[in-house]
């Protein structure tokens, strides 16, 4: 599960009122977010997250939007707007389609960065490389000093000895190449592009490097600080969906600092694929029974009573009668799929606490399945007419899988971070296991 390591100064700032010291009393609070507290002192809070689709709560301005509905802070849909076209236009090169191909962009203007701001900002970035980017490989995430950029920008290839910029945190210009080998991040995400004859690059029109996308930003563009006050947005990947989705959660979470959002327009060259204007932020709308909502949560509830719980989990009504409802749905809560998704933040608006106990009405008796009844037969059958059942491991490790079968290496999913020496890959055939135990 997600553990995400908050300012605690900085969250109570956004939500506009002091946090109780006692972990209890905190832990009920964020029992609202399925959150638990994991560490607690003066200037940091981490919190464990139990729900892992919630992208939008990893950062502290998501949390705090999130938690100043359930406290009654701030109710209902929180509408976010595109105030404008930013002028940025984005070309993207036709040979990216095999390597690295959808790019997102936003522009977030008059926003208020603190240092602890940053350092907030950078955590939710890395937390979203990590998990919902799949550590970069479907998406990362870049920010840089927009006043410093000059439009239109370029998402293109470069080989890896073709061009060189300084690299976020060093002082040393670095070809790609040299980037791949030298810079920690390079060493740390090099494998995704390396099997490519050319690398993304992303450039503005005077040629100045803005990053070299999944690995790093450039040190002069791609660095934003407490003077920072337009910054630009950027998202690539190789999934198109998760793409937008990251943009939208980046977006909103700057324009809570007090930023206003403005659009980007990105030029693809694919074959029936059409230029885009990111980011969108309309709202979704999912339509709710009222005897959907009791049947599940086993509440009597009507429409006037789950209409408020709706707004306290900051959704939107659209329309309502006394049999149904229509919701709207944040352009952040990516995660709201289906009615049942809705149906559980209106329990925990609710309170889980207040929901009665009940029994189920009917009763049920455990018994063996009829497969496993049958599986039981012809293990029995096998063994009766001399046959051995053998259950072994799914991992191994290369010497026993090629070395001891006097077979050359080939590609094996290994571990990164293996306990035992015997244990280090998947296992990629099963007469080596049945060797070993033979042996």
């Amino acid at each position: 599960m997600p553990t995400v390591e908050l300012n605690r100064e900085d969250l109570e700032s956004l939500l506009g009122m002091r946090l109780p010291e006692d972990v209890e009393e905190l832990n009920e609070i964020l029992a609202y977010v399925k959150g638990e507290v994991k560490g607690l002192d003066y200037e940091e809070i981490r919190i464990e997250l139990k729900d892992s689709n919630r992208a939008d709560i990893w950062s502290v301005e998501g949390l705090a939007r999130a938690l100043r509905g359930f406290l009654g802070l701030e109710e209902g849909l929180k509408e976010y707007r595109v105030a404008g076209s930013s002028g940025v236009e984005v070309y993207v090169n036709p040979r990216l389609k095999d390597i690295r191909p959808y790019i997102g962009c936003a522009v977030v203007k008059d926003v208020k960065l603190t240092d602890a701001a940053i350092r907030q900002i950078m955590r939710f970035q890395d937390k979203m490389d990590q998990t919902y980017g799949r550590n970069r490989r479907r998406t990362s995430i870049g920010l840089y000093e927009f006043d410093l950029v000059k439009p239109p920008l370029h998402f293109t290839v470069a080989k890896p000895k073709e061009i060189s910029f300084v690299p976020l945190e060093f002082d040393e210009e670095l070809t790609l190449e040299e980037i791949l080998e030298k810079h920690p991040k390079g060493r740390d995400y090099g494998h995704i592009v390396r099997q490519f004859p050319v690398w993304p690059i992303f450039m503005d029109s005077e040629n100045h490097v803005l990053s070299f996308p999944p690995i790093i930003n450039s040190n002069d563009l791609g660095r934003i600080t407490e003077k920072t006050r337009n910054v630009l947005i950027e998202v690539t990947g190789t999934s198109y969906e998760t793409v937008l989705d990251t943009l939208i959660n980046v977006t909103v979470a700057l324009a809570d600092r007090g930023g206003a959002i403005y659009s980007a327009e990105i030029h693809y060259p694919y074959l029936g694929m059409a230029d885009d204007v990111t980011p969108n932020l309309d709202v979704d709308t999912i339509s709710l029974d009222v005897s959907y909502v009791q049947r599940f949560t086993g509440l009597k509830l009507n429409a006037s009573e789950i209409i408020p719980l709706l707004e306290k989990a900051r959704y939107g009504i659209a329309e309502s009668s006394e049999t149904r409802i229509v919701v709207q749905v944040p352009c952040y809560r990516v995660d709201v799929l289906h009615p049942i998704d809705v149906v559980e933040d209106i329990a925990i608006a609710y309170d889980y606490n207040r929901i009665p106990d009940e029994w189920p009405q009917l009763a049920t008796v455990g018994k063996i399945s009829d497969e496993t009844i049958f599986r039981d037969y012809i293990r029995e059958i096998m063994v009766g007419l001399g046959f051995q059942e053998v259950l072994t491991y799914i991992m191994s490790n290369p010497e026993t899988l090629f070395a001891k079968m006097n077979l050359k290496p080939s590609r094996v999913v290994e571990l990164a971070n293996p306990k035992i020496t015997s244990m280090t890959c998947l296992r990629n055939w099963l007469l080596p296991s049945l060797m070993e135990l033979l042996s």
